[in-house]
């Protein structure tokens, strides 16, 4: 064979062992540079022109702001939701002489919408349950109606509100840490899903029995610590991040704790924590793995009955 050949496939092998090497971070800088020069373009560049699913290039472009020195100023403001997408790309652009910016600009708008679901969720953990407000009212009785539609309740305030979960007699007392966001993931949940809702339900009322209201409420505070550590970040990208996709995944955490608690089979309800932190712990590595939580399958009544989502906010 010709020189020719041999020299060519040298160059390739050559580039492949390069770029294997700085995709899993070994020689890192060393790489980078050498990868920059070849190609005479930046990381973040690069990232844009793969031919990868958006939230591919998302996860390159996070990984290449936390390497850069010089783009430190924007991985500190994009952490928050008071940025401008514009902006934000002409900045990058302009440090790393990029010309043609325009394909950042999806991968930019991915990171800000997750940046306000954030914000928006905090928002509504602020708003406190209000009894004399009327939407607040009829959400909460709609959960006595989704599951117990052939009990009556005794009064508004009456302790058979224990009988789905809640700890007072004034279930109202049981949204303070999570405010009224606990409950729109509980009304989505019984509402959206019914038959899934019913079947974990029941099994908060087996041998293994745990409260099924306050760990909605507790399940609803574990998806606000994953989204704050960033650990959500990755599902976000890829089913998008809006509050009904929010509210699509606490459904589907909902279901995966039920059965994780009911498979430990504990003693009693004093091991709700430990296996929470274990669920937890678990949730993470798998979103490490995957990047994303896949869906749980609904059954035919639940897909039907998706015409009934509302609007909350």
């Amino acid at each position: 064979m010709s020189s020719f050949f041999w020299l060519s496939l040298l160059s390739v092998s050559t580039f492949g062992l390069l770029y294997y090497c700085y995709s899993r971070g070994l020689f890192y800088n060393l790489i980078k540079g050498v990868l920059r020069r070849i190609l005479r373009k930046s990381q973040i560049e690069r990232a844009a022109l793969r031919n990868d699913p958006l939230y591919a290039k998302v996860l390159f472009v996070e990984q290449s702001l936390t390497q850069s020195k010089q783009l430190q100023h924007i991985r500190k403001k994009i952490s928050t939701s008071q940025w401008v997408v514009e902006d934000v790309v002409k900045t990058i652009a302009d440090t790393k002489g990029i010309k043609d910016a325009t394909r950042l600009e999806p991968i930019f708008s991915a990171i800000y919408s997750v940046s306000t679901l954030k914000s928006d969720l905090t928002e509504l953990r602020k708003i406190q349950y209000d009894s004399q407000n009327q939407e607040h009212e009829k959400l909460l009785l709609s959960l006595w109606d989704s599951l117990l539609p052939y009990v009556k309740r005794e009064a508004r305030i009456t302790k058979q509100w224990g009988d789905i979960g809640f700890q007072g007699d004034d279930p109202s007392t049981d949204f303070r840490g999570m405010g009224k966001l606990g409950l729109i993931n509980l009304h989505y949940f019984v509402s959206v899903y019914p038959d899934k809702a019913q079947q974990v339900y029941k099994e908060s009322q087996s041998r293994y029995s745990y409260p099924f209201s306050i760990t909605g409420i507790n399940l609803t505070g574990l998806l606000i610590d994953l989204l704050a550590n960033n650990t959500l970040n990755s599902h976000f990208y890829y089913y998008g991040a809006t509050l009904e996709q929010f509210n699509e995944l606490y459904c589907d955490v909902f279901v995966r704790f039920s059965k994780a608690y009911i498979a430990s089979e504990p003693v009693n309800i004093m091991e709700f924590n430990t296996i929470k932190e274990k669920f937890k712990k678990d949730l993470v590595s798998l979103l490490a793995q995957n990047k994303r939580l896949e869906r749980y399958q609904t059954t035919t009544s639940d897909t039907n009955n998706s015409s009934s989502r509302e609007k909350i906010e």
